[in-house]
């Protein structure tokens, strides 16, 4: 005769406690934690780069709560506090390194920004227009930007100030200003396809 033994288990998930860039606050947390963050995107320290779930990454604010800034791309997901590029995709510096409709979007990599030809946010979408730099779901990156003469457009990345590796040819690849950061990666010396000359 078998003894069924029960042995109760209970399992506390933490909440985005925070409305991302999409505006959602869907409160969704990892079944398990990632390489290198706390469990369930715990705060230990400030500064600290979490996932707040599967799909989000986060810093750690002072008060040790995760700020969610960036929801990761279609295909990406969160790992060691920074959304990761898709598997198998390959690495892009503009618009027409990508194929099959993939955007160029931009990932960390050693403390580096890096593109990797991705699938777009919005499926043929194609808005390049936006209103506030930072992330932007109405974007097919993702990343809403801005030059230093505020001129906006959806983040598309191009070559060293080359207005021909633009996917546009009516757009010109300028610095980019604004967000300063991605996932706390600064944005000095990014080029994209911003205003006009």
């Amino acid at each position: 005769m078998g003894i069924l033994l029960v042995v109760g288990c209970s399992f506390e998930h933490g909440t985005l406690g925070q409305v991302d860039a999409t505006g959602s606050t869907d409160g969704r947390a990892s079944d398990a934690p990632h390489a290198g963050d706390a469990p369930n995107g715990t705060c230990t320290s400030a500064g600290q780069r979490v996932c707040a779930d599967a799909t989000h990454s986060a810093q750690c604010s002072a008060s040790l709560s995760p700020v969610t800034d960036r929801t990761c791309p279609p295909g990406s997901a969160c790992s060691a506090g920074y959304c990761q590029p898709p598997t198998g995709a390959t690495s892009c510096e503009q618009e027409n390194d990508c194929s099959s409709g993939k955007v160029c979007d931009l990932y960390v990599s050693g403390n580096s920004l890096v593109g990797y030809c991705t699938n777009p946010t919005l499926t043929n979408n194609g808005s390049s227009s936006c209103s506030t730099p930072g992330y932007d779901s109405m974007c097919d990156t993702g990343i809403c930007a801005e030059d230093s003469n505020n001129n906006q457009r959806c983040l598309y990345p191009c070559v060293n100030g080359m207005s021909s590796t633009c996917p546009n040819s009516d757009w010109y690849c300028h610095l980019v200003a604004d967000p300063t950061k991605i996932e706390g990666v600064s944005t000095t010396g990014q080029y994209a396809c911003l205003g006009s000359d």
